[in-house]
């Protein structure tokens, strides 16, 4: 199966990282969909620009240290909802904390399941 799993709230969690490292080593195909802006367009979050130059600069390291150490790729969605990429991209399954995440993705064929916050 394709599963895509949200990043804050869910997969920075070290007992989801495990949960994603079981599924990949049962042969899952696993990726990280994030609505998080990409580092063209981090400018537009108006927290990033609230932060120091050397803040700035290390704005995703959690993600892409979790990222590298369970060898999977990220998605950024640049604030908006990821149920139309997921279904463009024939994802079978996405795990988030966020309920309006959950109801779009259900909405669109594509099964969700929601990790306490």
């Amino acid at each position: 199966m394709k599963i895509s799993f949200d990043f804050d709230g869910t997969l920075e969690h070290p007992d989801v990282q495990q949960l994603a490292q079981r599924l990949i080593s049962l042969g899952h195909e696993v990726h990280i969909v994030t609505t998080r802006w990409d580092e063209e367009n981090k400018w537009r979050y108006d927290f990033f620009n609230s932060l120091s130059k050397a803040s700035q600069k290390g704005l995703h390291n959690d993600l892409y240290l979790v990222a590298k150490e369970l060898d999977v790729p990220i998605h950024f969605r640049n604030m908006e909802y990821k149920a139309h990429f997921l279904q463009a991209h024939n994802f079978d399954m996405h795990i988030d904390d966020n309920w309006e995440e959950i109801m779009a993705c259900e909405a669109v064929g594509v099964k969700a399941y929601r990790v306490p916050s």
